[in-house]
């Protein structure tokens, strides 16, 4: 009877997640997997980096879905599949150089003091990346990094003759660990095929792909792109984000998709978000590493540095990544030699966890094993609440109190998950819980200035003015914690056509989740969102019309709909 953890193991992305469960079959099997779907519309996943066990409200990563009528939510036994190894990326705009010997302070190549080259080398090789790829690279010096890097194998060409002339994008990669099996080039131009220039600019653009197959992966196969765009013409980027998302089409074949490189473009630009997806919610959509693990913009991000050490400012180099991968770590990189630099960008760093070989959870119903996947608790509940402590087996139509009997935390894999144990009554009580995982935040709750009408139902009705937030108005955290996300959990029984013949009464579970970051500075974040789960096939309840694609039912396919266009006139 037991339903539980919440900690989402296999969808991962910079967007929250929400295990979505069709509990139909749930009495008739002591086992059975929560498929888990992607992407719940909110701004960002929770980022965390680290885990206290002081203040383990601090450190919550994944949405917990405790809201199931009368439940223990205990930890899944895992049958957990080995994880394959992430994918230490690198993009590196290198500064075109011909290699000359010469005694300017910047040369690849210096007559005296140490070369470009050789810091360049040095860059890359204390970071040993899995895949590297360069830009503005002339022919020399692809020779030299192929010469200082040999366990590297290469593919690329130079964009002015499709040969050795001009500057190459072009893809390192460990030659112990892929196998290339394909690979290609094509010009940011009208006419992508042959060596060629967008109108109006000077220069040609290219971009290099490969078809990597993965030793440590059961020989997965990764699509990888390097590619530079004009720094003068916007319409030759926004050309160069379009041609880019239209051939990964033609050519990735469904593969995870890497793609990385120098846009000139910061990523408010209108090319960056249409690389990216933001034009085409339905399609395909990158993640930004950098931002997936910094997801607040700062004012030191600047990836060029014009040889002299420049900070201030926005990117103009990423890694994208699509959600067959997240990542977990990623930097720039400002090692300097006596205040020299290897180019005048700095190179990007971004650690991609290949998502596929991580354990999905399967449920079996007992108690026991909590300790010997997390840990010992981290929180036991040690008063009594008189509201607890549910006696009888059915998660669905039993009775008890709401508490919460333990919580324990564990990292793995560069996550945090977090397991909440305890009761929660069918009555609609709730479980409500606050994150606090980035700078900034509230550490009072001022109703007045956070999102409306989260949960509206228990404060006023679907689309209420009010709700949940408003309802708390005042609450005041410990000093030092300052909520990020919000989190509201419920469940109860709820009835279609009340009163009438066709009446129908369903057990139901909701989830609700509002962003009270302040990350703009006007004082409040409007970001919010929420779903209901029904028992047997998630049928049509009061609290959420839910028929998004207006086939009469509500489903899965309903989900999909509403995640892909949460806050438009389709979800209403």
């Amino acid at each position: 009877e037991i339903l539980g953890d919440f900690a989402c193991y296999r969808c991962t992305s910079e967007r929250a997640i929400i295990p979505l469960a069709r509990f139909a079959t749930w009495q008739a099997s002591p086992e059975f997997t929560i498929p888990l779907f992607c992407r719940f519309p909110t701004r960002e996943r929770l980022p965390v980096r680290a885990v206290s066990s002081q203040r383990l409200s601090a450190c919550l990563p994944a949405i917990l879905w405790a809201a199931m009528a009368w439940i223990v939510i205990v930890v899944a036994q895992a049958k957990t599949a080995e994880a394959v190894a992430p994918i230490k990326t690198m993009s590196f705009n290198v500064r075109f150089d011909d290699g000359t010997p010469s005694s300017a302070a910047n040369a690849w190549v210096a007559t005296s003091g140490v070369s470009r080259r050789d810091m360049a080398l040095d860059v890359i090789s204390n970071y040993g990346p899995d895949l590297l790829g360069v830009q503005e690279a002339l022919h020399n010096q692809v020779n030299d990094l192929k010469n200082g890097l040999p366990q590297l194998g290469f593919y690329g060409v130079g964009r002015d003759n499709g040969g050795t002339l001009g500057e190459y994008s072009g893809i390192f990669y460990r030659s112990d660990r892929f196998t290339r099996t394909n690979q290609g080039t094509f010009w940011l131009s009208n006419t992508p095929d042959s060596p060629s220039f967008f109108p109006g600019t000077c220069c040609r653009r290219i971009a290099s792909w490969a078809i990597l197959q993965d030793a440590q992966a059961d020989n997965e196969e990764y699509f990888v792109l390097n590619t530079h765009w004009d720094h003068q013409v916007q319409a030759a980027r926004e050309w160069s984000s379009q041609l880019i998302r239209d051939r990964i089409g033609s050519l990735s074949g469904g593969r995870p998709l890497i793609v990385m490189g120098d846009l000139n473009s910061f990523e408010t630009n209108s090319a960056y978000l249409n690389l990216i997806g933001n034009n085409d919610p339905g399609g395909l959509q990158l993640r930004d590493s950098y931002r997936e693990v910094v997801p607040v913009k700062g004012s030191q991000e600047a990836t060029l540095n014009g040889f002299v050490g420049t900070t201030a400012g926005s990117r103009i180099d990423y890694v994208f990544h699509d959600d067959a991968f997240r990542a977990d770590a990623a930097s720039i990189v400002r090692t300097n030699y006596s205040g020299r630099y290897p180019s005048d960008h700095y190179p990007i760093t971004a650690l991609l966890q290949p998502t596929a070989g991580l354990p999905q959870p399967t449920l079996n119903g007992r108690l026991t094993g909590d300790e010997a996947a997390y840990g010992l608790a981290k929180s036991v509940q040690n008063t009594r609440t008189r509201y607890g402590d549910a006696t009888l087996g059915d998660p669905i139509h039993g009775g008890g109190g709401s508490e919460i009997d333990r919580i324990f935390a564990t990292v793995s894999g560069g996550r945090l998950h977090v397991f909440v144990a305890g009761n929660l009554e069918k009555n609609f009580n709730k479980m409500e819980v606050f994150v606090d995982s980035i700078a900034g935040g509230s550490n009072r709750i001022v109703g007045a200035d956070l999102p409306t009408g989260t949960d509206g139902f228990c404060c006023g009705g679907l689309n209420s003015t009010s709700g949940a937030l408003q309802r708390m108005n005042g609450l005041t955290f410990d000093a030092g914690f300052e909520a990020d996300y919000y989190l509201t959990f419920s469940n109860g029984f709820e009835t279609v056509n009340p009163g009438t013949p066709q009446s129908t009464t369903f057990w139901a579970a909701s989830a609700h989740y509002a962003d009270i970051t302040d990350a703009d500075g006007d004082g409040k974040e409007v970001v919010r969102a929420g779903m209901q789960l029904a028992y047997n096939g998630l049928p049509q309840v009061l609290r959420s019309p839910g028929d998004y694609n207006d086939d009469g039912r509500v489903n899965a396919a309903d989900y999909t709909v509403w995640r892909d266009t949460a806050g438009t006139a389709t979800t209403r």
